[in-house]
């Protein structure tokens, strides 16, 4: 596998003035500094006067003069900390659901940052959550902060050998040549799972990033997906999770309770979450 490393030279991130939207930020400062400061960051505020923030709504007057001054304050204390942090970083503007804003300018940037919690409300009469419609209709990866940054130090990424795991394998070559780390390679056997296609789809991947010259662990564990990773990134000191997005629809992911919707709901490490390959 040949890669060429591209850098994430844009860098989305939405913010709304809550901490989570502040850990959002912090983390996308961790990756440009990662990125050798060739990173510049989009600070996106949205004015929703559909679903105005408490601190808005509480206020007394007309909403739209609350929501533009609350916008103002977002703006100048995003501006102060990427200027505190030495990141070159432009604020844009819009009204409207933050919701589309962030899936039209998504398509424009190399990544996006973002915190799970600010999204993760179920809206009501909808099968999916803000959250899981921008993960499913994403063209760029997706980085889903934790509830700490994290340095990205010793990433893992998630295969099973199906498309969306490759396209996550490929990234975690690309950052790892970028950032010169090692890449720990987890695969699950699931039950009743032939052990043999297991073992095949491990050597693939190691194939694979020998080929890329990129220094790899593997690792090949047993039992539910999503918690037989977690409970081996708790053993050692792991950072964050590479991993594809949504395999099938998402009804039948939440049916069958697939393993990107189990850990969309911890927040102890970040997902770094690829989009379906074209």
């Amino acid at each position: 596998m040949k890669t060429t490393p591209k850098p994430f030279a844009e860098i989305l991130v939405p913010l709304d003035g809550t901490e989570c939207a502040w850990k959002a930020l912090e983390q996308a400062v961790i990756v440009a500094r990662l990125e050798e400061r060739e990173s510049k960051l989009t600070l996106l505020v949205v004015e929703d006067q559909d679903h105005p923030p408490a601190e808005v709504e509480a206020q007394e007057g007309p909403l739209a003069v609350a929501l533009v001054e609350w916008a103002n304050r977002v703006e100048e204390e995003a501006q102060r900390r990427c200027e505190e942090a030495a990141i070159p970083a432009r604020t844009v503007r819009r009204a409207g659901h933050p919701q589309e804003w962030i899936l039209h300018f998504e398509a424009e940037h190399d990544l996006t940052v973002l915190h799970p919690d600010e999204y993760a409300t179920h809206p009501r009469g909808l099968l999916a959550t803000p959250l899981e419609t921008i993960i499913r209709e994403a063209h760029h990866p997706l980085l889903l902060c934790a509830d700490e940054p994290s340095p990205f130090d010793r990433p893992v990424v998630a295969y099973d050998g199906h498309p969306n795991s490759l396209t996550a394998l490929k990234l975690a070559a690309e950052i790892a040549q970028r950032w010169h780390e090692t890449v720990w390679v987890v695969t699950v056997r699931e039950k009743d799972e032939d052990p043999e296609a297991v073992r095949v789809t491990l050597n693939e991947a190691a194939l694979l990033l020998a080929d890329a010259h990129i220094q790899a662990e593997f690792v090949l564990l047993e039992g539910d997906p999503a918690e037989a990773i977690l409970e081996f990134m708790d053993r050692d000191v792991f950072d964050a999770l590479i991993l594809g997005g949504f395999e099938r629809p998402l009804l039948v992911e939440k049916l069958l309770g697939g393993a990107l919707v189990k850990l969309l709901k911890q927040r102890r490490y970040p997902l770094l979450i690829t989009p379906r390959p074209a």
